[in-house]
């Protein structure tokens, strides 16, 4: 016996690849135009993502992970456009949802945390921005351990909210653990190892 789809299902799961595998190009716009882009992009990302979100409502209802999923997607296409607010509506409920479904000690969970940090950062609310990155740094160690590049995504990030906040020591201190954790997952030449070197250095010129 062949197996049915909804309709609706496979038509949500067209949307997705749409929306995330392919990969296309922008025209560079017209004097005084805002660009288009015809294939790949975040305005077009937001049509398919926001189709796909109607769709997955109506089939699996609005506390459901793949409407989390959607909702935190959307959210990275209005924050690559600056809408930083629209940005953060969408996290917040993402996260309501990752909450209610997962509980509050979920890796998911500390994704969407750590998402609504970054557009409370682009907004300048560091302050903000540094209760959620911690809260995702805490899930992820317990889920982890301390020395997973998860965690030191959370470290880099804390340091960076400390930094723009004048607190160059702490930032140190935070970046210092993060290199420690890359060092020993992804070596000393990886970029993001050497990233997180320049980030120490240059704290350590406006610390000292």
């Amino acid at each position: 016996m062949i197996a049915e789809f909804p309709t609706n299902k496979i038509r949500s799961m067209i949307l997705v690849f749409m929306g995330i595998l392919i990969v296309g190009f922008s025209v560079q716009p017209v004097a005084g135009e805002e660009p288009f882009y015809c294939v790949d992009g975040p305005r077009y990302k937001i049509e398919v993502y926001e189709q796909a979100l109607a769709i997955d409502k109506k089939v699996y209802g609005d506390q459901h992970p793949k409407v989390a999923t959607y909702l935190n997607n959307l959210g990275l296409a209005w924050k690559s456009l600056g809408e930083y607010k629209k940005a953060i509506k969408l996290y917040e409920q993402a996260l309501a949802i990752g909450k209610k479904v997962y509980g509050d000690q979920h890796p998911k969970v500390a994704i969407y945390l750590n998402n609504l940090g970054l557009a409370w950062y682009s907004l300048g609310e560091y302050k903000k921005a540094i209760k959620l990155y911690e809260q995702a740094l805490a899930i992820d160690k317990k889920v982890y351990g301390d020395q997973h590049p998860e965690v030191a995504i959370r470290l880099n990030n804390l340091g960076l909210a400390w930094y723009s906040l004048g607190e160059y020591k702490k930032a140190i201190k935070l970046y210092e653990q993060a290199e420690s954790i890359l060092l020993n997952t992804l070596g000393e030449d990886h970029p993001y190892t050497k990233s997180m070197r320049n980030k120490i250095e240059s704290a350590k010129q406006r610390a000292f």
